[in-house]
């Protein structure tokens, strides 16, 4: 499966890596942009 983080106004992605590897762990892809 494909997550895709989508973050809030004041954040940027790499404030959810710790996510994205436990994600990651098990199995998932993961996707995170700065927009």
């Amino acid at each position: 499966a494909l997550v895709l983080l989508s973050h809030g106004f004041t954040e940027h992605c790499m404030m959810y890596d710790e996510l994205a590897k436990a994600l990651v762990q098990r199995g998932f892809f993961v996707f995170a942009h700065d927009h």
